[in-house]
């Protein structure tokens, strides 16, 4: 029989203990410090007041106040779908600004996390909602267009997403994501790069992971992303035709960071010397890339005041030099 008070193996319940923040000083309990940390996860079905707000009246007026869960990370826990959707009617509030979830990858039926009722619901109870990070969530049954149309940050993680997930009927007006972020998705590929750059005007786009993404998706999407600020891509299959693309469409580009880009040669890297706004510039350099390519960029580029350089062992004191001849730029080393 099972003891009065337990949880189902799939939700997690954390303790009071477990909640970062300060100590309560009525009960030595733990509360969440102004404006972000972790909700309570309550047992679906479970009346009265919360765990939180049973501890003291300090805790009861937190887990009344707006301003302390508007950003939300349940990432730590495994959450079922229908502990989702009590959160969603019971405990979210209308100023949930941020929020952080994990699924189960590969789920199918009632394990799935999300469907399009619940982000419908979703939709309603939160639409100060712009920010929402899935991590190992299936999404193979959720169109993409069913997302809250308030949410302008979108982050996905060991996701699975179908093959045209971005693709949205011109009837339905799909969520206005200016920054985008794609990580460990092996199903990401060129086309959805294209539609999702098609449909929004991105202004920050990170790709890790991604290793079908390549230079005819750069070349594609491009003429698409002329407002992007920050760009990141590693681990993408890319090279030389890649660069001139971006150099070509990209000239509003502020961060530009290029990782794990075995195929890339000193005609590329020049490619970008038409970023006159780059700020800072990360860089793996391999045996294709010559350092005196990269001195001839730090001359060209004057607003260029961050250099991360990676993949290829320098001298200290080669790179002491380059610091002395460029002193307006901050030039860093990692292996």
């Amino acid at each position: 029989m099972r003891q009065r008070g337990s949880t189902r193996r799939n939700e997690e319940v954390p303790s009071p203990a477990e909640l970062p923040g300060p100590i309560c000083p009525c009960r030595g309990s733990r509360v969440s410090p102004g404006g972000t940390g972790r909700l309570p996860l309550p047992r679906p079905g479970a009346e009265g007041r919360s765990p939180s707000r049973r501890v003291c009246r300090r805790w009861q007026q937190l887990a009344q106040d707006r301003a302390v869960w508007t950003h939300v990370d349940l990432s730590p826990h495994r959450i079922t779908r229908r502990t989702l959707w009590h959160l969603v009617r019971h405990r979210l509030p209308d100023s949930l600004c941020t929020l952080r979830l994990r699924g189960v990858p590969r789920s199918g039926g009632r394990q799935r996390l999300l469907s399009p009722a619940l982000l419908a619901a979703l939709r309603k109870r939160c639409p100060q909602l712009h920010r929402l990070c899935l991590t190992e969530t299936d999404l193979r049954r959720v169109p993409y267009e069913s997302m809250p149309a308030s949410i302008t940050t979108l982050e996905l993680s060991l996701c699975d997403i179908p093959d045209a997930w971005f693709c949205v009927s011109p009837s339905v007006p799909p969520p206005q994501v200016r920054h985008l972020a794609i990580h460990s998705v092996p199903t990401f590929s060129d086309h959805h790069l294209l539609d999702v750059s098609s449909q929004n005007h991105l202004k920050t786009l990170s790709l890790c992971g991604t290793y079908r993404i390549t230079d005819k998706g750069i070349q594609a999407a491009a003429p698409h992303l002329e407002e992007l600020e920050r760009l990141v891509l590693r681990h993408c299959i890319i090279g030389d035709a890649a660069m001139v693309f971006i150099g070509r469409h990209m000239k509003q580009l502020r961060h530009l960071e290029i990782s794990n880009a075995y195929f890339l040669t000193n005609r590329g890297l020049v490619a970008i010397v038409t970023l006159e706004h780059l700020e800072t510039l990360c860089l793996d350099l391999y045996d294709l890339v010559s350092l005196g390519t990269v001195i001839a960029l730090l001359q060209v580029l004057p607003r260029l005041s961050h250099l991360k350089l990676g993949g290829t062992c320098f001298e200290d004191e080669l790179l002491d030099k380059i610091q002395e001849n460029f002193p307006h730029c901050t030039i860093s080393h990692t292996l």
